[in-house]
């Protein structure tokens, strides 16, 4: 039995913590987070498992545990990921695992040392929607064009916990995962941004080149509905040479436009299969589980979210100096 725990008590660390006790390999051991009530109150929904303020307390007070899930914010990662990695642990990290490349590459050579698994958790991947799409594209040929936008209510303000770029580092580290899921990459970056009211950028658009020859783009605004409205938040636009596809929403659907034909045809997931955002969550966190317990590599490792943040990088680069940047 693979015991784990869960650090940090949010949004994320409750979808985590219920993976976790769904799977038949695994227990949870315990919930750290430094709100007490947040942690007391996940904790009595997960049956009352101990409560710590953080994981160096966990460790003191001898909670035998062989894997830590990190849901704290973007900024805690790297340095909660080194100490985990330091004791042997494996762990699973919310996206961005880090802002920068430099520490990430650094973990990549821990964790190796260590021999953990070290998993992030781009969990757009596990859309069945996007999962189609890929397997269609694997079998489709070259793509040569590949788009996708986001609309969805974002931050105005400088904060501790966000800066001027923050849309590029933070928001768009899920479309960068899954356009380099999809068609493997990205070679060069050219980004336009504009703040609209707000101190940070809220618009960015960004030209891509990928390294096997086909072109694209990405663009993001966080001047979009809220969680609660109703307005599809997502969608990627994928050419080939025998058809379009497009997929809504990230969840929706996937529709193909085949070349030759007058007609679409459109893919939708089974309505007995769950098909929201919380149900890509579970399964990539259960993912992650099934190959630290198959001492497998991780779905998601290490080298993706350095590849991911170095584009980031490159793309705050091409922003400020306003010029085509080589990943």
């Amino acid at each position: 039995m693979l015991n784990v725990i869960i650090v940090g008590a949010g949004w994320a660390g409750n979808l985590h913590a219920e993976a976790v006790c769904r799977h038949a390999g695994a227990n949870l051991a315990a919930i750290v987070d430094q709100d007490e009530a947040k942690a007391r109150d996940l904790s009595r929904r997960m049956g009352h498992v101990p409560v710590f303020g953080s994981a160096a307390q966990c460790m003191e007070a001898g909670i035998p545990f062989d894997a830590a899930l990190l849901c704290t914010l973007p900024d805690t990662h790297v340095e909660l990921a080194e100490s985990l990695i330091r004791q042997g642990k494996h762990v699973l990290c919310e996206k961005p695992m880090g802002r920068a490349s430099a520490p990430i590459a650094a973990l990549i050579k821990l964790a190796q040392l260590n021999r953990v698994n070290v998993g992030v958790n781009f969990n757009q991947r596990f859309s069945p929607a996007i999962r189609e799409l890929k397997a269609r594209l694997d079998s489709d040929g070259t793509v040569h064009l590949a788009h996708a936008s986001m609309h969805q209510h974002g931050p105005v303000h400088i904060t501790d916990h966000t800066h001027e770029h923050f849309i590029l580092t933070d928001a768009c580290c899920h479309l960068l995962d899954t356009l380099m899921y999809l068609n493997g990459p990205i070679e060069s970056v050219h980004a336009f941004g504009s703040k609209i009211a707000s101190e940070i950028y809220s618009d960015v658009s960004v030209n891509l080149r990928f390294h096997n020859g086909s072109i694209g783009s990405m663009t993001h605004t966080f001047v979009g509905g809220l969680h609660e409205s109703q307005h599809p938040f997502q969608r990627f636009d994928v050419s080939t040479g025998k058809a379009r596809y497009t997929v809504e929403n990230m969840l929706d659907s996937l529709t193909i436009y085949p070349h030759p034909d007058s007609f679409s045809q459109r893919w939708m997931p089974s309505v007995f299969r769950p098909r929201d955002y919380a149900s890509t969550m579970l399964e990539a966190v259960s993912a992650w589980l099934d190959s630290v317990i198959g001492n497998k590599e991780a779905p998601v490792d290490l080298s993706c979210a350095m590849e991911n943040a170095r584009v980031a990088e490159a793309c705050v680069q091409s922003l400020v100096q306003g010029k085509t940047v080589h990943v």
